[in-house]
């Protein structure tokens, strides 16, 4: 009899561990679907934000405090005002998506590259012009956008993006030379070009 209850206690206690697992598995999976589109929330949250949008909210420049968020996957910054990501950008290190397109942004912070999560990289209609030598670092990258920006410098260390899948590099200025040099640095990935244009890298400073 005491052999059964022991059986039947050592089930109950599987069970319920098996619930209880089940039951973090539901709320993890609930939290990676939330959404925060206010800051103030989400700094209240914590830990639980995987995922922040605050695209068009008239935003200067980044706020530090989106860096305490240790557990963010997803950052959208669309749609600002913003012309600088700080070197702070590199505390997110669970970050796999970044949009931060359709701002003021110069200079293509190079810290962003130590973001080694990331599989969409969207900067598009900035106004930069080089892209880092520490882009090869973004080795899970699948998704590249710059499309409207000035870039005029693409270092060879692009051909390190093996996982790379689309670049998009429409609306910037190259001429056919320059896009066939990037062809040849990513012969397999599908690159987005506007029509080539006559002129030089240095037509465009």
């Amino acid at each position: 009899m005491k052999i059964s209850k022991i059986i039947l206690l050592s089930a109950l206690i599987q069970a319920f561990t098996i619930n209880l697992t089940q039951a973090q598995s539901y709320k993890d999976a609930l939290d990676s679907m939330i959404v925060y589109t206010d800051l103030e929330e989400a700094i209240l949250a914590g830990d639980m934000v995987v995922r922040l949008d605050l695209k068009k909210n008239r935003l200067r420049e980044i706020d530090p405090r989106i860096f305490e968020l240790k557990n963010l996957r997803e950052l959208h910054l669309d749609r600002n005002r913003i012309d600088s990501i700080p070197a702070e950008i590199a505390q997110l290190q669970n970050l796999e998506v970044f949009s931060i397109s359709r701002n003021k942004i110069r200079t293509f912070t190079p810290e962003i590259c130590s973001l080694t999560k990331l599989k969409v990289l969207n900067l598009g209609d900035n106004r930069m012009e080089a892209i880092p030598e520490e882009i090869g670092q973004l080795q899970e990258l699948t998704r590249f956008v710059l499309w409207g920006n000035w870039i005029g410098v693409f270092p060879d260390e692009l051909s390190r993006l093996k996982k790379l899948e689309v670049l998009d590099l429409l609306h910037n200025e190259m001429n056919e030379q320059e896009q066939n040099l990037i062809r040849l640095y990513l012969p397999d990935v599908n690159i987005l070009f506007s029509p080539p244009c006559d002129c030089t890298f240095e037509d465009s400073e």
